[in-house]
C-alpha cells in the first residue's frame, strides 16, 4: 500500500481482536480499493483518514465508548462502500446476481402469463436468465477489478 494512512489502518485493523464485530476481509479489500483511488480522489483520501482515526478511537476506547466507536466505525465503512459505489462503480461481491435474480423471475412470472399461458413455465425461464445475466455481469465486475 502506497499512502500511509492505510498502512497504519490495515496494521490497526489486523491488531483488532475483535473478530465477530469486524469483517476484515471485507475491510481490507474496502482498504486496499480505497488506498489505489486516493491518488485521484480527494474523498478516497477523506475516507482513509477517517477509517485511521476511527480504528485509533476503537483502539483507545473501552467499555460503552468502545460500542460507539465501534457502530460509528461501521457506520463509516457503509458510508465507504455507498462512495466507492456511487462514483468508482465498484460493488460487492454478487451485487448483479442479487440484482438481476428477483428482475428475471418477475419478468418470467409475466411472460409466463401471457406467452405460454402457464406461470410454471414462466418462472424457472425467468430465475435462468436473471441468473446467466447477474452471473456474466459479476464475473466481468471481477475480471476488471471493480468488486469488494
Amino acid at each position: 500500500m502506497k499512502n500511509p494512512f492505510a498502512k497504519a489502518s490495515l496494521k490497526q485493523l489486523e491488531e483488532l481482536t475483535q473478530a465477530k464485530t469486524f469483517q476484515t476481509d471485507k475491510d481490507i479489500k474496502i482498504l486496499e480499493k480505497m488506498d489505489q483511488l486516493s491518488e485521484t480522489c480527494d474523498h478516497c483520501q477523506n475516507y482513509l483518514i477517517a477509517f485511521e482515526k476511527t480504528l485509533d478511537k476503537i483502539s483507545d476506547e473501552e467499555g460503552e465508548k468502545q460500542t460507539e466507536a465501534i457502530n460509528a466505525y461501521h457506520s463509516l465503512v457503509k458510508k465507504i462502500t455507498s462512495h466507492l459505489t456511487k462514483k468508482h462503480k465498484i460493488v460487492k461481491k454478487g451485487y448483479y446476481l442479487s440484482l438481476y435474480m428477483p428482475l428475471g423471475t418477475s419478468l418470467g412470472v409475466v411472460f409466463g402469463l401471457l406467452l405460454f399461458d402457464n406461470l410454471a413455465l414462466g418462472i424457472p425461464i425467468g430465475v435462468g436468465l436473471g441468473l446467466a445475466i447477474g452471473s456474466l455481469l459479476d464475473e466481468d465486475a471481477k475480471k476488471k477489478g471493480l468488486t469488494i
